[in-house]
This record gives C-alpha cells, structure tokens and sequence, in this order.
C-alpha cells in the first residue's frame, strides 16, 4: 500500500479542505452558464462567441483531468490542490473583470483546467485517506459538488442589488484563501514516483480500468445531456413552461445529492451489489416515465428519481479505481476522467446533431441505450471476484 492509513491524524481537516474544493468545482460548472447573458452583453458576444465560450470550459476541465494524476504521482498532492485553487481564482476573476474577450477566454481555460485537476484530485485524495467506507466518502465528497451546482443560481438570486461582477470577485478570493489553506494542511506522506510512458501504457493495458473508464463515459453523457437539454425536452416533448422545466433541473440535481447524501451516510454498511440494483431500478423507471408520459406531476418524482439513480455513479467507480490501483492511484484517476470526458465532449456534439433532426426526443434516443450500456458494464465490474 502507499501508506499506513492509521498514522492519518488530521484525515478530517483533508477530508473538508477537499469537500471545500468540490464545491468551488460544482461551483465553476454552473457559474458560466448562470452569468451568460450579462457577459454577453457586457462583451457584446455574438451567439458564436457564446458557444465557443462554453465549449473552452470542458476543454479546459478535459486538459485538467488528465493532467492532475501524474502531476500528483510525481510532486504529492499538496502543490497540484493549491495551484488548482488558483487556477480557479484566476478564472473568477476573468469573469469578473476581464479587460477584453481574449483574457476571458483565457481565463475560463485556466478556470477550467483547475476544476478538473482539483475534481479529480480531491477525489484521488479521498480515496487514498480511506481505506474502510471509502465510497461513502466519496459520496460525501459528491454532495458538494452538487451543493456548489445547486448554490450559484440561488447566491447570484439573492444578491441581485450587487453587480455579478463583485459576487464573483469575492467566491474567487475563497478559493484563493482555500488555495493557501492547502500549503499548510499536513498531507499524508504519498510515495511519488517517476512517471513514464510506459507505466501509463501498463494501466492503459488494466481491463478494470478501462472498462471503469467505459462506464463512466456514459455515466458522465447521461449526467450531461440531462442538464444541457432536460428543461428543452420538458418544455418542447411534454409541453412544460419553460420556467417550470428549469425548476425540473434543480429537481434532478437535488436528485443526485440525495443519493450522494444517503449513500455516504445511512446506506454507507450496504454492499456494492445492492446499491447498484436499486440505482439502476430508479433510473430505469424513471427513463421509462420520461418516455411514456407528459403528466407534469408523475415527470417531476421520475426526474427526482433519474438523479437519484444515477447519483452514485462517479463516486462509486471512484472507489473501485482507488481499490484496484493503490500504486499510481492519481494517475489511474486521471486516466479514467480524460477517456470519460473525452467520450463525452463527443456523444454531447452527436446528440446535438441528432436533436436537430428528430426533435427533443432524440436525447432519450441516446440516454436510454447509454444506460443500457452502463448496466452490462456494471455487471462485468463487479463479477471481478476481487472488488469488494
């Protein structure tokens, strides 16, 4: 193992500085999109420009992601947290006050590489301090990134009497104060070790690995395609107001939360199996829901119950890669993040094209037969006899 897990001390305040950094991440995801229209008319952005925006933030959490897990392997965690922190700061920041176009997009790729190196550090780090419950913590660890998802819309509400501008400036200063918490938080001793193309080729080679990797690319589409195109299909498929259907959204976020929430705390004793079977039943009834019906009183539990199904998802193959790799573990994590981010940048792009053609149905078109895929993958991972 890389380390004694009793000789962890202070595994509490780690484990809340990392909590405190998925919550910024969840944070930067919404933030974007919740303070488009004034940047739009601040820059005078054309639509173009907009959605070239919003496409350098993935990107920018793409490079992040596979970046963290060698930069971890190789210098601890310790610099690869702060950096990431100020990397965020500094993309706070070019929202905020950005002198031109050119330093906004600048800033949302370095905004967006910092969220995937902490996204993805901070769940290495948690499942390396864990050994026992370690995908309870990591479920804990997702709450927050849904907390941080869930409070931007609402802070930015809230303080209407301010310019968006000096909201943002002040969350970018948190995560700078986070930054310079994590230089003197005592880390675990972490065996770095010398990175190599051919030590990436080795796990490359891990079947469990890529077969994870698989899973969550779907995982991470469904998610996706759900918050990009739920409140569309709600208000185009089932005839919502539009207005209702974004409320649809925060329903399904909150969905997710729940199951994070409950899987880390009341659930934490139950087996994998188990969760699994009644993740997958939630989602598959709430799919079914969702393709059968326009009753706006039955859409709003299956929407619920959709995020609640597929909660688990990301911590709990978390758990199995910090399981199966403990050596090289960030690098394993970087690994399974960039193929899941990178597949789903482009099941994103096709389904926006197939939208076009068909309607708003088509998202169920590509979530339901993704879903399908995540099952059998699921199945093959856990009939590995040496999870647990």
């Amino acid at each position: 193992m890389v380390k004694n897990i009793p000789e962890i001390k202070n595994r509490n305040i780690i484990f809340a500085a990392a909590c405190a950094g998925l919550l910024f991440f969840g944070m930067a995801v919404t933030l974007l999109g919740s303070v488009s229209k004034p940047l739009a008319q601040k820059y005078s952005l054309s639509d173009r420009e907009l959605g070239l925006l919003f496409a350098i933030l993935p990107l920018g959490i793409l490079v992040g992601s596979f970046l963290f897990g060698p930069l971890c392997d190789k210098f601890g965690y310790r610099i690869v947290l702060a950096v990431s922190c100020i990397s965020i700061f500094v993309g706070f920041e070019a929202i905020a006050y950005s002198p031109s176009i050119l330093f906004l997009f600048t800033g949302i790729f370095i905004f967006g590489s910092g969220g995937g190196a902490i996204n993805g550090a901070g769940s290495a780090l948690v499942s390396e301090i864990y050994d026992e419950h370690r995908a309870s913590h990591l479920n804990l660890l997702g709450v927050f990134f849904g907390l941080g998802a869930l409070s931007i819309p609402f802070i930015l509400a809230s303080a209407q009497q301010f310019p968006f501008e000096k909201i943002v400036a002040v969350l970018g200063f948190l995560v700078f104060a986070l930054g310079l918490l994590f230089l003197f938080i005592a880390f675990p001793h972490h065996n770095t070790a010398e990175i190599s193309i051919g030590a990436i080729k080795k796990l490359l080679h891990e079947k469990i690995l890529i077969i994870v990797a698989v899973f969550l690319l779907f995982q991470g589409s469904v998610e996706a395609l759900i918050n990009n195109w739920l409140p569309t299909f709600l208000n185009t498929h089932a005839g919502f107001p539009y207005q209702l259907s974004l409320y649809a959204l925060v329903v399904f976020v909150a969905g997710m939360t729940s199951a994070r929430f409950l899987l880390g705390t009341l659930f934490k004793s139950w087996n994998s199996r188990r969760v699994w079977q009644i993740s997958f039943l939630c989602s598959a009834i709430a799919f079914t829901l969702l393709a059968t019906t326009s009753n706006r009183f039955v859409l709003f539990p299956a929407v619920f119950l959709l995020g609640y199904g597929l909660g688990g998802g990301f911590p709990l193959m978390f758990s199995v890669v910090g399981f199966r790799f403990p050596v090289l573990s960030a690098t394993a994590f970087s690994i399974v993040l960039g193929i899941s981010l990178s597949g789903n940048i482009l099941l994103n792009y096709f389904t926006g094209w197939l939208v076009q053609q068909v309607g708003a149905i088509g998202v169920l078109w590509v979530c339901i037969p993704a879903f399908v895929v995540m099952v059998i993958l699921c199945i093959r991972i856990l009939s590995v006899k040496q999870l647990k």
